[in-house]
């Protein structure tokens, strides 16, 4: 059965109600103009009015909520409505305000966002809830959908003009050489590039004392000698000499490389030190150094061939990853549900990073809650008032309209109820001996 036919049948049981308390008044009173006169009679006579009472004046109270009274139609000239009737349709706009202002209190205050978090605990939450491998495979099921759909969306060709020029746009605004000052700061803070450069340095020795690189670098001396000096690769013995040349190279080399790295004070970090802290310095404040990076940067933007070979790297990329995303056995679909699961397993290890991360999102919460809440408030006033009232109050109607025929149905019988009771009272002091 549908709402419709619901709302209808309610509204014909409490018309029924109605009905039958008017056709039982009908018949007392008839028989009471024959003649018949009893305390019965009276008593239902009573009971039978006061239930049309209750259940025209529930009627009235119902109807009033969705419609003027009386319910003027099209074909006939509007006359006045009773007062305080059509409360829905002229309350529109307020119901609209207090229906965002009750969200906003209820649901998006700053306390409720931040009692929510702080109950919920949605890092572990999503934490256990990754750790299913089946979980994290539908997220990044999802995930790769989104990207399908991304890719396609930027395939197209004014889709793909509109970002590269945005592209060109951002980076022409953006102030390069504090950027990469920045960059390099940040990268040079405490020493960090020491580091770094120790352990580059390092890789670069171990791998120059390695034999197949000294036996490598031995051939091309060899080769060179041959090339390049025939007399001498014949009258010396070549072999020996790239060999040993190789040797003496490679131990120099490692010799130097070594001494950089485990002195400290040693004079080519000292060098790089002060090279890096002169560029910082320039990249911040010397106008000529700013205007290279400027012209650097737009000579490249301008530059045909560099954008079409960055474009062609971009879409060949993009067509890969659509390819892949739409295979049933997609390789990136598979690396992100095992990089969910994987960070999954080191957080749910990590019981105080999960309370950081969720002591973060209280603070975001109550940081955000004050903008998002009015965004919510404006976006729900608007909407509500935006719909057409005969339309919401329809709706409601249908919704909630089969229940409040049940208010006409308990009106017609707390009423009857009611007159019984008064007409007993009434019979009671009527009768009283004094």
């Amino acid at each position: 059965m549908s709402k419709y036919q619901a709302l209808r049948r309610a509204k014909a049981g409490a018309l029924a109600c109605l009905i039958v308390a008017a056709i039982v008044f009908t018949i007392t009173v008839i028989g009471m103009r024959q003649g018949y006169h009893s305390l019965w009679l009276s008593l239902i006579k009573t009971a039978s009015e006061a239930a049309m009472v209750g259940g025209i004046a529930d009627w009235f109270a119902i109807s009033a909520l969705f419609r003027p009274i009386p319910s003027w139609n099209r074909r006939t000239v509007a006359g006045l409505h009773i007062p305080h009737t059509d409360v829905v349709v002229r309350n529109q706009p307020m119901i609209a305000e207090n229906l965002a202002l009750f969200v906003k209190e209820r649901f998006f205050h700053e306390t409720t966002l931040v009692r929510f978090v702080r109950e919920v605990k949605p890092t572990q939450v999503l934490t256990q809830w990754l750790s299913q491998p089946q979980n994290a495979a539908q997220l990044s099921h999802y995930i790769s959908q989104f990207l399908a759909a991304s890719l396609r969306v930027y395939d197209d060709r004014l889709v793909q003009a509109f970002i590269w020029r945005g592209v060109r746009k951002i980076i022409r605004y953006l102030d390069l050489s504090s950027l990469a000052a920045q960059v390099l700061d940040v990268s040079t803070k405490d020493g960090r590039h020491q580091v770094v450069l120790s352990q580059l340095l390092g890789q670069l020795s171990h791998y120059l004392n390695n034999s197949q690189t000294q036996q490598m670098l031995a051939q091309r001396v060899s080769s060179w000698l041959k090339s390049e000096h025939y007399m001498v690769e014949k009258l010396l013995p070549t072999e020996w000499l790239s060999e040993k040349s190789a040797q003496l190279a490679i131990e120099a080399m490692a010799n130097f490389l070594s001494e950089i790295q485990h002195a400290d004070n040693n004079p080519v970090r000292e060098q790089l030190e002060q090279n890096l802290a002169t560029w910082i310095e320039k990249l911040r404040r010397d106008p000529i150094w700013r205007q290279k990076i400027e012209k650097m940067t737009e000579q490249i933007l301008v530059h045909q061939h560099f954008a079409h070979y960055l474009y062609q790297i971009w879409q060949d990329l993009c067509q890969r990853l659509a390819v892949d995303l739409d295979s049933d056995t997609s390789i990136t679909r598979d690396n992100i549900a095992v990089f969910m699961t994987a960070s999954a397993k080191l957080m749910s290890e990590n019981q105080s990073l999960q309370v950081l991360l969720d002591t973060h999102l209280e603070s975001a919460a109550q940081k955000m809650a004050p903008k998002v809440s009015n965004f919510v408030v404006r976006h729900i006033q608007k909407t509500v008032e935006s719909w057409d009232a005969r339309e919401i109050v329809n709706q409601i109607e249908l919704n909630i309209g089969k229940d409040l025929q049940k208010v006409r149905v308990n009106g017609t019988l707390v009423g009857a109820l009611i007159g019984m009771g008064i007409f007993l009272v009434e019979h009671l002091l009527l009768n009283l001996p004094f």
